[in-house]
């Protein structure tokens, strides 16, 4: 079962420049619902846009969720949080930001299977200048992370990227279309059960990525 509630005074849903957005989904599964897994999962999100001047506007995304089990299940691999991406912290892969432990060592469950977090947050901020036309120019700077059950919560310590992207709304798609270079402020090395880095584990020092759609 899954409600939730959005306010939304944003002057374009498709391409805003000033205005605000809030939502609030609540996912409830198992009791006497039914099912295989008895969690509850609420995620939030806030954006804000702030027009500069005819040219130009700034953009400020926070978003996060927990997930919590009941009844004495365990989490479901699947509802588990795992970011990264083109809409979530550019310069990253989708989903390749998801709990690490000091030592950049991931974490996996009896099946071998690696785990995301049971909490996340991601940030954006970006500022956008009109270039011409429908052609935009973007700086941004994107944090985020996730975590899992006993980590402490430390929003302070996230992680991040920042960049450069093209965008150009085209009426036809009803997106605007991106085109993305992101930085990893600290590319990680990161390492699987016995220590040894995971293949595909060592993080790029910068990405680039194109996109059909929003950020946030």
């Amino acid at each position: 079962f899954r409600s939730g509630y959005r306010y939304d005074s944003r002057n374009d849903p498709f391409d805003p420049t000033r205005g605000r957005r809030f939502g609030l989904s609540m996912t409830v599964a198992g009791g006497v619902l039914g099912g295989d897994f008895s969690y509850v999962k609420p995620v939030g999100n806030g954006t804000i846009y702030y027009n500069v001047n005819r040219k130009s506007h700034l953009a400020v995304n926070v978003e996060g969720g927990l997930v919590r089990p009941y009844d004495g299940q365990p989490i479901p691999i699947f509802e588990r949080f795992r970011i990264g991406g083109d809409r979530s912290v550019r310069g990253f892969g989708y989903g390749s930001i998801y709990p690490l432990d000091e030592n950049d060592q991931a974490f996996f469950n009896e099946q071998g299977a690696l785990l995301g977090g049971d909490r996340y947050l991601v940030m954006n901020l970006e500022a956008v200048y009109y270039v011409a036309g429908p052609l935009k120019f973007v700086l941004f700077f994107d944090a985020g992370n996730a975590w899992l059950e006993g980590q402490t919560f430390n929003p302070f310590k996230m992680r991040a990227s920042a960049g450069v992207e093209l965008r150009m709304f085209l009426p036809i798609f009803q997106a605007p279309l991106r085109f993305i270079y992101g930085i990893n402020l600290d590319p990680k090395t990161i390492r699987g059960q016995n220590g040894v880095p995971l293949a595909g584990g060592q993080e790029k020092r910068s990405d680039f990525q194109f996109s059909i759609g929003t950020t946030f």
